[in-house]
This record gives C-alpha cells, structure tokens and sequence, in this order.
C-alpha cells in the first residue's frame, strides 16, 4: 500500500511539471511569434 501512494504522488509531480513546461513552451512560442509579427 505505501508504494501505492508513492507512486500517486510521483505521477502527480510528474503531470504538475508537464503542464508547467506545456505552459511555458506555449507562452514562449507566443513572444517569439510577437518578435516576427513585430507586436
């Protein structure tokens, strides 16, 4: 049962950080869109 829940928990960190780098990624690809367009 205790690996059960360490392994929850990795998961959940592991997701967190995805989304995080998704959202990074897709603000950055937003600036570098801007610079071309020049907004």
């Amino acid at each position: 049962m205790n690996s059960f829940i360490f392994y929850a928990k990795v998961r959940l960190i592991f997701t967190f950080r995805a989304k995080i780098r998704k959202k990074l990624t897709v603000s950055y690809r937003i600036k570098e869109e801007g610079c071309k367009q020049g907004i």
